[in-house]
């Protein structure tokens, strides 16, 4: 996925087919995750590329700081918080749930 050719055109994606609600909401959710797993690949491997150039940690360190005791009680009350994240479009109503009347021309 981290490889892709630069001489293929992105493809032309309509949006035209979502009919239904829950369609745009998982829609929505997948291309929210997309971003964020996108910015922070990039994030992590900047930081480790900092980190390891000016040798100030190596692979094993961050190996080490992976499997303590603070990253595993992070990672619990992060996965709580996120999965409720994600959910939130189903389990939340939504405000205005069919807004198409207020934007007719007629």
């Amino acid at each position: 996925m981290s490889n892709s050719p630069t001489d293929t055109p992105p493809p032309n994606v309509s949006l035209n087919g979502f009919t239904q609600p829950n369609e745009a909401r998982m829609f929505g959710v997948v291309m929210a995750l997309a971003s964020e797993v996108y910015i922070l690949k990039a994030e992590v491997r900047r930081l480790s590329a900092a980190l390891e150039d000016n040798d100030l940690v190596n692979g094993d360190a961050l190996e080490a700081a992976g499997q303590s005791e603070g990253m595993a009680a992070w990672l619990s009350s992060e996965q709580q918080a996120f999965t409720a994240e994600i959910l939130r479009p189903w389990l939340e109503p939504d405000p205005i749930a069919d807004a198409r009347h207020f934007m007719s021309d007629e």
